[in-house]
């Protein structure tokens, strides 16, 4: 499918996380866990999913089946349902950064990995990412904590003649405490701000204000390399949305506001395919529950390409 709509600049790939509700304890990996589709604890299976985005395009292009730990060490009921020894437990960034690297060797074309804040809020992935030289754009959490300037840190001596001598690096006294990204748009001038168009709807143009500011996250009580810190505010909609990105430090507002916004039809993806599989029962593995949401969103695709224009 990406052979279709894969465009190297402006082409996305993101990863999420989906539940399916199940009943019993049989079902590979199947207990009551957190079911983003319900918002709630339920008995279901969790996997992990790429999904490719290229403007309205969209597409699934790869899942890993997450395994609980009590599952992956519960030999028994591991081999009567025929789970591969070798497998073992992962979590599911771990599952991330397995299925990420794997559609880059693979040749999918792509600009930049988009993330929801379960994700975006692990600074390890992140990292792990930028190391194999991707760029990312992640939800983080409200709380998430920067600093707008970097502080000084160092090794503080040791006050007086008793106890152990300091070895490990803080931040040092007097420097300012870092703040939560909520807060930050406290500290904005209305100048810094940018409307920028995102895309038609069925009802209207969506419309974003947008800042993105250069900022140190706190990782582990220290300040980290500086990335990019997006606020966005869509129009009509109260709620803002906070990101980090470590796209290159000259990169515009626009391209921003294109990241930002794609998330958006990788949640469309989910739909089409859970919308277009509602009445499909396969037994089977897990590959072949998700047979139908893959038909479905590529023929949708397929068939949208040929007219000309993004399903909607």
């Amino acid at each position: 499918m990406t052979e279709l709509i894969g465009d190297p600049v402006n082409g996305s790939i993101h990863v999420d996380e989906s539940g399916f509700v199940k009943k019993g304890t049989e079902s590979v990996g199947v207990k009551r866990q957190y079911c983003g589709r319900l918002g709630k604890v339920e008995n279901c299976q969790v996997g992990v999913f790429l999904g490719y985005a290229n403007g309205a395009y969209r597409t699934l292009i790869d899942e890993a089946l997450y395994l609980p730990k009590s599952w992956a060490e519960d030999w028994e009921r591991r081999e009567k349902c025929g789970v591969p020894e070798d497998v073992v437990f992962k979590t599911k960034a771990e599952l991330a950064l397995e299925i990420i690297p794997h559609a880059r060797d693979n040749g999918v074309p792509f600009g930049w990995i988009g993330m929801d804040s379960f994700f975006g809020e692990q600074p390890w992935l992140r990292n792990e990412i930028e190391s194999k030289g991707m760029i990312y754009i992640a939800d983080i959490p409200v709380n998430t904590r920067v600093w707008l300037n970097k502080p000084e840190t160092g090794i503080p001596e040791r006050k007086g003649d008793r106890g152990r001598i300091p070895t490990k690096e803080k931040v040092l006294e007097g420097e300012p405490d870092p703040i939560e990204v909520r807060k930050v748009k406290d500290q904005l001038d209305a100048e810094q701000w940018n409307h920028v168009f995102i895309r038609d709807t069925e009802r209207k143009k969506l419309w974003s204000n947008i800042v993105c500011i250069r900022v140190y996250p706190v990782v582990d009580g220290l300040p980290r390399d500086e990335i990019w810190l997006i606020i966005r505010i869509d129009d009509g909609d109260e709620s803002l949305k906070y990101q980090f990105s470590n796209a290159p430090p000259d990169t515009g507002v626009e391209r921003f506001a294109q990241m930002s916004c794609s998330r958006y039809w990788i949640e469309r993806a989910f739909e089409d395919g859970k919308r277009d599989s509602r009445s499909c029962r396969l037994p089977g593995t897990w590959l072949d529950r998700m047979a139908p949401p893959y038909g479905a969103i590529s023929a949708c695709n397929a068939s949208s390409i040929d007219a000309g224009h993004g399903s909607r």
